[in-house]
Parts: structure tokens; C-alpha cells; sequence
């Protein structure tokens, strides 16, 4: 049995991930869109909130949206949404995605 949930804000990325490193527990994905979001990267975002992208322009408070996927791999949970980002959010999320790929390697590492 698996469990799906809806993250709604940076704040509960956070909350996951207090140090800004994934884990063989927790896993973060960006840009996958589907029913829940867009396929905006990170340096999609950059070009938003710098304004130098000229089809979207940053929400009212200075902040973009970026679709989040949190897999929690030893618990079957998926946690999916949507969330409003700043520019120092920006730097997290990027550290969060090299360390999730670091452990997905080192958990398949036996498998290939």
C-alpha cells in the first residue's frame, strides 16, 4: 500500500528536509508536472523572478511557482504540488536535487 500527498509550500520542504540534503529516506524531483503543475526548471524560475523571461512574470509577492515531487522510497509515500519560490529558495532546491540523485545512485548501486 502507498500514500499519495499534497505539499503546498516551501515551509513543509523544509520541514523534510531541515539540513538541505536528501537522504536515503527522502527524495526531491522538480519539474514534473503532470496534473499538479508545470515543467518549469530551477533556471526557468531564475529568468521569472529576474524578470528577464518574457512570456511569465513573477506572482504579485515576488515569487514564481515550481512543481515538487517528494518521494519517501522506504515508506511508499509521494508527496506532489505545486510551490511559490524566491530566489534563496532557489539555491535549496538545488542542493536537495544533487543529493537526491547521489542516493538514488548509491541505493541502485547493486542493481545495475
Amino acid at each position: 500500500m502507498y500514500n499519495t500527498l499534497e505539499i503546498r509550500s516551501m515551509q513543509e520542504i523544509y520541514n523534510i528536509f531541515p539540513n538541505g540534503v536528501a537522504n536515503k529516506l527522502n527524495w526531491l524531483f522538480l519539474s514534473t508536472s503532470g496534473v499538479h503543475g508545470s515543467y518549469n526548471t530551477i533556471e526557468d524560475a531564475e529568468y521569472i523572478l529576474r524578470g528577464e523571461d518574457t512570456e511569465e512574470e513573477p506572482l504579485p509577492n515576488g515569487r514564481t511557482l515550481i512543481t515538487v515531487l517528494i518521494v519517501k522510497p522506504r515508506e511508499c509515500v509521494l508527496l506532489w504540488g505545486e510551490v511559490q519560490v524566491n530566489m534563496d529558495d532557489l539555491n535549496y532546491l538545488r542542493k536537495l536535487v544533487r543529493s537526491t540523485l547521489e542516493n538514488i545512485a548509491d541505493s541502485q548501486g547493486g542493481n545495475l
